[in-house]
């Protein structure tokens, strides 16, 4: 798990959070949190390379795809 954005900043985070994962998970799979060296900027530069690729607009719900068919337009490009 790679730790990004702001909240991740929170004293302790990352300890809380394996705390609670770990019951949670399998005991044969392993539980490793890394936390970024600026998390703060790591979900941006996540979204620009994103962003950069050549398909990105197919990934994409346009405005008026959303207004004709709402949260259905989103659960159909994603989620079947």
């Amino acid at each position: 798990i790679i730790l990004t954005g702001g909240s991740t900043l929170f004293p302790r985070f990352a300890e809380r959070l394996q705390r609670e994962l770990r019951p949670l998970v399998p005991a044969e799979y392993q539980v490793k949190i890394i936390p970024q060296e600026n998390p703060i900027l790591g979900a941006w530069r996540g979204g620009s390379i994103l962003a950069s690729k050549p398909d990105f607009e197919s990934m994409c719900v346009t405005k008026s795809e959303y207004e004709e068919m709402g949260s259905e337009r989103c659960r159909r490009r994603f989620f079947s």
